[in-house]
């Protein structure tokens, strides 16, 4: 129930990962902590790039949360917490072009913001995909797995990043925002149940 989502009692503990080389600003500490029951972006096995930085974290987990939001293959691309585009494949594809042509569709939507962004897949990256992604500058790429054939072409590229997800990765139950003299819960926005977005009508065009 809704009253058993929110505790009256919140405690937060979390062990350190790793120290970032620098938060949103040049000038700000920062650091990654891991919070030892998650199965997310934080838990995820980094196959290859440049070590994360805070932004990347940010905009990976936009990324992933706007991919994750579809239960058909998807495709998110975040620049600077800014979406560059998002996109489904249409059916009757498998799974290797599905995800390809996701990414093709998410790209289409703003190809000069998606320059140097962050991709997010909720499907396995397949060589096709690789293939499109290794002609576009991109600082990380993060998903369920990557095709051998799919890393081999995307390891090529010196510094992009490469994210693999926990193989049961999940939302956390709680979403915490702190505030100055407290905390801000409250339950994921999830659409990939249909629950919510079934009762959706178009009023206009």
């Amino acid at each position: 129930t809704e009253t058993e989502a929110l505790p009256k009692q919140l405690e937060v503990r979390a062990t350190l990962q790793d120290t970032l080389r620098y938060g949103e600003n040049s000038h700000q500490q920062a650091a990654l902590y891991r919070i030892r029951e998650g199965r997310g972006i934080a838990q995820a096995k980094q196959l290859h790039g440049k070590a994360m930085s805070y932004n990347n974290y940010v905009d990976a987990d936009a990324a992933l949360r706007a991919a994750y939001d579809f239960a058909q293959p998807a495709v998110a691309i975040i620049k600077h917490a800014n979406p560059c585009g998002i996109a489904i494949a249409p059916e009757g594809l498998d799974d290797a072009e599905a995800i390809a042509e996701a990414h093709r569709r998410a790209h289409a939507t703003d190809p000069v913001s998606a320059f140097g962004g962050v991709v997010a897949a909720n499907r396995t990256v397949s060589a096709a995909m690789a293939t499109t992604l290794s002609e576009i500058f991109t600082e990380v790429v993060i998903a369920p797995g990557f095709a051998d054939e799919a890393v081999e072409i995307l390891t090529m590229k010196k510094n992009i990043r490469l994210l693999e997800l926990p193989a049961d990765y999940a939302r956390e139950p709680l979403e915490i925002r702190q505030i100055s003299g407290g905390i801000l819960a409250q339950t994921p926005d999830v659409f990939a149940d249909g629950r919510i977005s079934a009762s959706w009508q178009l009023v206009t065009g």
